[in-house]
Order: structure tokens, then sequence, then C-alpha cells
């Protein structure tokens, strides 16, 4: 009896890995075909060109997403088309941007997504709203009205037992500027995406002065320049006690006199994985809020450190360490600069 029973245990253990490895076959087929389409989206091909190879696209990736245990193929031959999977696997998304010779650009998502109510993903379709969300920082969007990016990495948190996703994303807005995005994704019990949690401690930035709880981060600045943005392990010395002046005794008796002495400030040393930013500023103070003529400042890294539950805004770190977190992040190789 116990032969019998592993006998059909190896048995539907081979035909699992059968399983697997044709979807495999077919994830790889498809994943040549987005390839191939993707290439037409350079910023050269003609308008209808463009529009039909990004239907095939949506198409090819939405069958993908279909085949069993998709969540665990890779799809790392894709160039042009982002893909990111959280570290749990229970979100997945690609991001792609067409742009178009007056300087313009159309941006297209699809998630994949865990639905735990019936143990399954959710595909959904993201849908760029850009043209219409006049206040990015303040406004609560969904798949329906996306604040499109392409986004290059996906980092993920937990706190209280709940999972936080964070996105990094590029954006080009015209030919006098671009941006660079952080926001959040919630994942409902149903598996649909949101792109409303607001999770920014930014006291002391002066870029966000104007914007008090965000839902999300849009660092915009002059089309000619490279801002850095990575999610990498730095050191913060936080300053916990300023340092002051204190009378100290120099002499005793009835004539003791006192000298002041200024006392050394004490700092809390945090070393771990943070967004590290380069601090954007005017070209000079009379064009401050004309965002085209902004540029990173030199030498001066702001860093976001995830700490209860907040994206905590920490001001000039010392950035020199060189251990730098993987980071997906595939050059666009079609006319499209991108930093």
């Amino acid at each position: 009896m116990k032969i019998k029973i592993i006998l059909s245990i190896a048995f539907l253990i081979s035909i699992s890995f059968e399983s697997f490895g044709q979807n495999f076959t077919i994830l790889d087929q498809l994943q040549d075909s987005i390839n191939a389409n993707s290439k037409k989206l350079n910023i050269s091909e003609v308008l209808e060109v463009k529009n039909i190879a990004n239907i095939k696209i949506i198409k090819l990736i939405s069958e993908a997403i279909k085949q069993e245990k998709s969540i665990f193929f890779n799809f790392d031959s894709l160039k042009i088309i982002s893909v990111l999977t959280s570290d749990d696997k229970n979100l997945r998304i690609f991001s792609w941007v067409i742009p178009f010779d007056d300087g313009s650009y159309s941006y297209y998502g699809i998630v994949q997504s865990y639905n735990q109510k019936n143990k399954t993903y959710l595909t959904t379709i993201l849908t760029d709203n850009t043209a219409k969300i006049s206040k990015p920082m303040s406004m609560s969007l969904n798949a329906n009205k996306w604040y499109g990016s392409r986004y290059y990495n996906l980092i993920t948190n937990k706190y209280h037992g709940k999972k936080l996703y964070t996105l990094l994303g590029w954006k080009g807005l015209d030919y006098t500027k671009k941006a660079k995005v952080i926001e959040v994704v919630d994942i409902k019990t149903n598996g649909s995406p949101t792109f409303c949690y607001g999770i920014f401690n930014l006291d002391g930035c002066e870029y966000f002065e104007n914007d008090k709880r965000p839902k999300r981060l849009v660092y915009i600045y002059s089309a000619d320049a490279s801002m850095n943005m990575n999610y990498e392990t730095q050191t913060i010395l936080n300053e916990v006690k300023k340092s002051k002046l204190k009378s100290t005794p120099i002499s005793k008796g009835f004539n003791s006199q006192k000298k002041a002495v200024r006392t050394k400030p004490k700092y809390q040393k945090i070393v771990g994985e943070m967004i590290v930013v380069d601090r954007l500023l005017p070209l000079n103070e009379n064009i401050k809020g004309m965002y085209q003529f902004y540029i990173p400042a030199l030498n001066i890294i702001d860093a976001l450190y995830f700490e209860k539950g907040k994206w905590k805004y920490y001001a000039d770190i010392d950035a020199r360490n060189k251990v730098i977190s993987p980071e997906r992040k595939s050059k666009i190789d079609y006319n499209l600069k991108q930093d």
C-alpha cells in the first residue's frame, strides 16, 4: 500500500513538472512576441504602427499572465517593457512608455495581483490619465485614473502585518521637463490595486513644503538634467541633540569664574536600505516653482527611510557607501533619453 501511495505521488509530481515546463515554453514564446512588438514603439515609427504594436503588446501580456504559475516566470528578456515583481509574489507590474514627435508621452501598465478571497491572480490594465490629473501629489488614484510612469524599482515593506509596495518611476512630461515618481500601491483583498496610500513624513523638505500630506512624490526637473533616485544601503547620522553653550566653572572660591563651553551634538546612526534622492534646486531664486529650470544640487543627497510605517525624510545625508541593492533597471533603447 505504501509503495502504491509513493508511486501515485511521484506520478502527480511528474505531471505537475511537465505542465509547468509546458507553461514556461508558452511564456517564452509570448515573451519573444512582446519583445518584437515593443521595438516598433520607436519614436521614428509612424503613429499607426505604434498603435497596432501597442495593442498587440497589451494582448500578449494579458495572455501571458493567464498562464498557470506565470508569476514565477521572470520575463528577464524584456527590454523596453519594465517588469517588476514583489518579493512575496503578490504583485507584478508591467509598465512602458510611448514617445511622440511633439515631445509628449503615453504610458501603459498592466498589474498582476493576488486575490486573497479566491486565491487567484487578478489582471488589471492601467489607464493613463496624466492630462486630467492637475494635482498628482494630492489625488487618490486607481487603475482607471493612473498617473502613468515607467517603473524601475519595486520595494516591499511590512508594518503591523500589512504589506506596502513602493514604486520608483520615471516620467517624461514634455520637451522641457521630466520627473521621478515615488508612490505606494495598496492591494485590496479582492486583488484590485489602488495608488492612494500616502505614507510620507516630509518635515523639513523644502521641495515639498507646500504639500503637507502627499499621496505620492513627484520630483519635476529640467529635461536636460539627470537626477539620481535609487534604493540602496546608506548611512544616516541623525542629530538627536544639538550643540549648545553651557556655563562651566573655571575657578573656585568667593570670586569663582565661569566660561561658556559648547557641548558636542549627539547623533543617532542609521544604517540600512533607503531611497536616496538628488536635491533639486532652481537655477536661481527668481524662478522658484518653475520646474523646467530645476537641476540637481552638487553633492547634496537626501533620503527617505522607512520607519514606523512611513517614509521619513532625512536631509543632506553623507551618501558614500558603495553597497547598492539590486535594481531592475533596463535601458530604453529607442531614442528616449532616460536617467
